[in-house]
């Protein structure tokens, strides 16, 4: 679904008590990753002209992934526990109220990536005014917000360039899962 989706569902499954803390630290450094349609569609399809450069982006941002997933689960970084007792997921009292709860908890989050992606455009743009330096921009729009760095750039990177931008993500991508890294940190 895209880049905060992973940490939200991370922050969920430790909530449930279903993962450790520690397990939901590991899984932030490869569960939050760009979606298949913004690679695909936008990148590879729209972007790029190509729906095959998508894939080979996207299969690759995974294939790193797995292999993130894979050379860290023996980390001494990472210590496992057996969970002792998961919650039970209680349902709600109702079906309105079950529903008016996920409309609330879905608006904010899209009101926070939207604000976030707002504010480092924002502040691309002032860079880019700023800047005289095209290879100097290029980076920090990098740096700052994936999306637009991308609709501006994709076309002058090759592939392996706009797998590790899109990898990265930018700071905008950071802010929005640092929400869920402090909380998984301090043990909500």
């Amino acid at each position: 679904g895209g880049y905060p989706v992973g940490a939200f569902m991370i922050k969920e499954l430790y909530e449930q008590n279903i993962i450790t803390k520690s397990q939901g630290l590991r899984m932030l450094t490869f569960c939050v990753n760009p979606g298949p349609s913004f690679i695909i569609g936008y990148v590879g399809a729209y972007l790029l002209g190509s729906t095959k450069a998508g894939v080979i982006i996207y299969c690759s941002i995974i294939i790193a992934s797995l292999l993130t997933a894979v050379f860290t689960r023996n980390s001494n970084q990472y210590t496992y526990t057996k969970i002792k007792s998961k919650k039970e997921i209680q349902p709600k009292s109702s079906y309105i109220s079950s529903f008016t709860d996920a409309v609330k908890d879905s608006t904010s989050s899209i009101i926070s990536v939207c604000s976030f992606v707002i504010l480092f455009s924002m502040l691309n743009e002032l860079w880019i005014q700023l800047e005289k330096n095209d290879e100097l921009r290029m980076l920090f729009s990098c740096i700052f917000e994936v999306t637009n760095a991308m609709g501006v750039y994709a076309k002058a990177f090759p592939l392996y360039i706009s797998a590790a931008v899109l990898s990265f993500g930018g700071l905008c991508v950071h802010f929005q899962i640092m929400p869920v890294l402090l909380a998984l940190r301090s043990g909500f």
